[in-house]
């Protein structure tokens, strides 16, 4: 049987979904680009490191080569992780019910303090802390605003 109350839950929670889908993607997005700039400034500790454990552990590629691959699996890997860690957060926060902008902010900081503490990358843990903190505060401003969107009558 149709239920209407039940049926703009489900509409509501996959909005939410898909906005955070969005958000995520804004979020991989800039995260991959972070990446991929940290690979290739600090190239020559990344090449050394992936020496070292090549020599250590065995690899089925050089080095050089391992870098290669990085550089190019890396980023779209990274984005498509936030695209389901924004789907998962948008889904999560509109079944609890939790969708205000102080709630989603707070809830960003959390995660890209959590994030921030266990985000590996070649640049300085201090830059890439700061710089995850600052990219879940995107996405989560882009959230509310495309639930906002969301909300707002459309006028003909």
């Amino acid at each position: 049987m149709f239920h209407p109350i039940r049926h703009i839950e489900r509409q509501s929670e996959s909005a939410a979904a898909f906005y955070g889908f969005l958000a995520g993607a804004l979020l991989g997005l800039l995260t991959a680009a972070y990446v991929l700039a940290t690979l290739l400034i600090h190239r020559d500790r990344v090449l050394q490191e992936l020496a070292q454990a090549t020599a250590r552990f065995g690899a089925a590629l050089p080095a050089p080569r391992l870098y290669l691959v990085a550089l190019v699996a890396t980023p779209p890997v990274v984005l498509v992780i936030h695209v389901f860690m924004g789907m998962f957060y948008g889904d999560l926060m509109a079944r609890w019910k939790q969708l205000s902008t102080p709630k989603v902010l707070l809830s960003c900081v959390a995660l890209g303090a959590g994030f921030g503490l266990i985000t590996n990358t070649p640049a300085p843990r201090a830059m890439t802390f700061a710089f995850t903190l600052i990219a879940w505060q995107v996405f989560g401003v882009a959230f509310v605003l495309l639930n906002r969107l969301r909300s707002k009558p459309h006028h003909a």
